[in-house]
């Protein structure tokens, strides 16, 4: 039997209405998926922890850790969130119920099959590293998979074992038949490519094909109940444009 579709969320950061569109349209396009894989950061910045992550559940979801998950649980030292995203992660760890928390401290980091690899960051750092060339050569050289997947850079893109990297800001099909490559997934919640609209992937196991789409939603409504609900006014900056400019670049961005 031929394996079924993947679908594949990275970066949701409590914006349910990102998250909502992007299952609707998934849901849209394929019945039924073989997985739907999360590749971290399912909390923090936006205002609906909480309901992310049990909508993810109830859809039977294999969600990963990512760095903000991690840190909003006490299990990440925050010292590399600076300025307002501390007080970001101050509002969600008050705002998380017993049954998220308890969630979050089970989250694996890895998932994998013989041919695919799903990591939050990188395989030598998995929370904290963003992928880039470097993170790449030795990914390529530590891991045996065919397609590496991962998340943490809200940016979307590929590399080849060649070490060439290509950046895609719309919806696209990347084959990598025959190829090995790692993938970085467009972030749900919070893109920072220039593109507001959120993304999602859908990965063909049979025709070793990513599907990446990129489509619109309530962005308006994720800004105000932030605003509302007392976030920081900058975690909202951006998102209409799709902006990364409030985004701290990290040493190992």
């Amino acid at each position: 039997m031929a394996p079924k579709k993947l679908l594949l969320l990275a970066d949701v950061h409590g914006n349910l209405e990102a998250l909502k569109a992007v299952l609707r349209d998934a849901e849209r396009i394929e019945k039924s998926f073989g997985e739907i894989i999360v590749l971290g950061d399912t909390v923090d910045y936006y205002a609906q922890p909480n309901e992310c992550l049990e909508l993810l559940k109830r859809k039977k979801a294999i969600i990963l850790q990512g760095n903000h998950d991690a840190a909003a649980i006490g299990e990440l030292d925050p010292s590399e969130f600076r300025g307002w995203p501390i007080e970001s992660l101050e509002w969600t760890k008050k705002k998380l119920n017993e049954k998220s928390i308890q969630t979050l401290k089970h989250l694996p980091k890895f998932f994998g099959t013989g041919l695919l690899l799903c990591i939050h960051g990188s395989p030598r750092a998995p929370l904290r590293e963003y992928m880039n060339i470097e993170a790449a050569e030795e990914t390529f050289r530590v891991c045996g998979e065919q397609l590496i997947v991962c998340g943490h850079v809200h940016k979307c893109f590929s590399i080849d074992e060649k070490l060439e990297k290509t950046n895609y800001k719309g919806g696209t099909i990347i084959d990598f038949k025959g190829k090995r490559m790692i993938f970085s997934m467009p972030s749900v919640g919070q893109p920072r490519d220039g593109n507001p609209h959120t993304g999602y992937a859908i990965l063909d196991l049979k025709k070793f094909e990513i599907t990446v789409k990129r489509i619109p939603y309530d962005i308006q409504k994720t800004v105000s109940l932030a605003k509302k609900e007392g976030l920081p006014e900058k975690v909202a900056d951006g998102l209409f444009e799709g902006d990364n400019y409030f985004h701290i670049p990290r040493k190992s961005e």
